[in-house]
């Protein structure tokens, strides 16, 4: 019994193991298309935030996640980490 639950523990384990790499894979390529942003911004003397498309995504992440049967407050929070990172990596380059 003891033994079983350990390996759907671990098979758990593996899945969310998986579901990072593919996380990671999509924030490579969003970084990736934040710095050609940063350097649009850049060029055309443009501010890095734009509070107005932040608030647009994240009332739009809300109501996605809302039907998806997901708690919104918690997903928004999660991308206005992913944001603020975004602005952090913007404000380097």
């Amino acid at each position: 019994m003891r033994n079983q639950l350990l390996e759907k523990l671990n098979e758990h384990r593996r899945e969310i193991d998986t579901i990072d790499e593919h996380m990671l894979q999509l924030f490579e390529k969003r970084l990736a298309i934040i710095k050609k942003i940063a350097d649009l911004k850049t060029r055309e003397n443009l501010p890095i935030r734009d509070t107005n498309r932040e608030a647009v995504i994240l009332d739009n992440i809300a109501v996605k996640a809302e039907k998806l049967g997901l708690d919104p407050e918690l997903v928004k929070r999660f991308f206005r980490s992913i944001i603020e990172l975004s602005v952090e990596v913007e404000q380097k380059l």
